[in-house]
């Protein structure tokens, strides 16, 4: 989701393109895995706010839902949330 956008902005503007893609390869390669967004752990009412843990995997189990970055709004407005 964010290597298309870092590799245009790396095309546009090379001097700091080149820095956020290095920066979102080293942690997609080695900090996403445990961190916030990919660790099951966390669940419960964090969750209804927040696209961490358990809410954010359970779009890699079906992609039509739980799209959002970050926090569960767009998932509300754009009727894309779902609770395991």
């Amino acid at each position: 989701m964010m290597t298309l956008p870092a590799i245009l902005l790396c095309l546009l503007f090379p001097p700091y393109g080149l820095y956020i893609l290095i920066f979102h390869y080293l942690y997609e390669v080695f900090l996403s895995e445990s961190q916030l967004d990919h660790n099951p752990k966390i669940t419960g009412a964090i969750t209804n706010y927040f696209s961490w843990g358990k809410y954010h995997l359970y779009h890699h189990k079906n992609i039509q839902f739980n799209y959002s970055l970050i926090i569960t709004f767009w998932d509300l407005i754009f009727k894309t949330r779902k609770i395991e």
